[in-house]
């Protein structure tokens, strides 16, 4: 039997599929692109072929349902991936409260998606627990 460690998150992630642009700042060209695979208030893990260093701070950016959407972060851990290239990320969000509101309006988006009966998940007391 293997024991898992509590997880270290303050927050709930939800699991998605986003295409982002990712950039080194907003003064400087793209680095590439890549994927959001889970996101929440705290941070997401990604997928991309870029190399990101581990506690750098970078940008992404990206359109989900009609919004265009930018946000900071810095990477807390890497792994890279066994073929294509494809690296995997954690990252933490350096927010303002301006894109504190952005990021309650897209996780309300992806949690109503992965809303299913029986799920647990309570979406009237989700902010406020």
């Amino acid at each position: 039997m293997g024991f898992s460690s509590p997880s270290r998150r303050g927050h709930q992630r939800f699991s998605c599929s986003i295409s982002v642009l990712v950039y080194k700042s907003m003064l400087r060209p793209r680095l590439g692109e890549g994927r959001i695979l889970d996101l929440g208030m705290g941070g997401a893990r990604i997928s991309s072929p870029v190399i990101l260093q581990v506690r750098e701070n970078y940008q992404l950016k990206f359109t989900h349902c009609d919004r265009k959407l930018s946000f900071d972060f810095q990477v807390v851990w890497k792994k890279e991936g066994n073929s294509g290239g494809v690296n995997f990320y954690g990252l933490v969000f350096l927010l303002s409260s301006r894109k504190e509101e952005a990021l309650k309006a897209l996780i309300d988006s992806l949690r109503t998606i992965e809303k299913a009966p029986g799920s647990g998940l309570d979406l009237k007391n989700y902010w406020n627990p």
